[in-house]
């Protein structure tokens, strides 16, 4: 004959349980979160204007020098740059202090790179380093800006 077995549940056992089951899942939930990519960049692609004129060097700039500022971890950098009605003449750094030297040395290798490759192709479309390819794309994207505010506006 089978004897009844009698199971005794503390609810404090239960209690606890609950509590640490649900503090496992909050944590997951947020590294989750946190490991998530929040949003896709999207580079639009220039528009090409041809003319069929003799008029091939219209003015594509408004000239200038058109400051960007990046805000890096609340200590703002202003990303320069400077062009002719034709051409893009400078890319650089406006006033980066010692800080931002010690704090972010790939800066100054991934705006090397990047200025010389913006000033030899004329264009904000070049191939990134791998090197330091997330601070490239984020001072490349910065560049863009600058040269969509300085472009002239055209009418088709």
């Amino acid at each position: 004959m089978g004897s009844t077995k009698i199971f005794v549940i503390q609810l404090r056992k239960v209690f606890k349980s609950a509590i640490y089951v649900m503090i496992g899942i909050a944590l997951i939930i947020l590294l989750a979160y946190f490991f998530m990519p929040q949003g896709e960049r999207t580079i639009t692609e220039p528009t090409v204007h041809t003319n069929e004129d003799d008029d091939a060097l219209h003015t594509m700039y408004t000239p200038g020098t058109y400051t960007i500022e990046l805000l890096l971890t609340n200590a703002p950098v202003n990303l320069e740059v400077e062009v002719t009605e034709n051409e893009i003449t400078a890319v650089r750094f406006a006033e980066l202090s010692e800080k931002h030297k010690a704090f972010y040395p790939l800066l100054y290798s991934a705006m090397a790179h990047l200025s010389s490759e913006v000033l030899r192709t004329q264009s904000h479309e070049i191939a990134l380093n791998s090197d330091y390819e997330f601070t490239s794309r984020i001072l490349l994207d910065a560049i863009r800006v600058a040269l969509d505010s300085a472009q002239v506006a055209r009418e088709d």
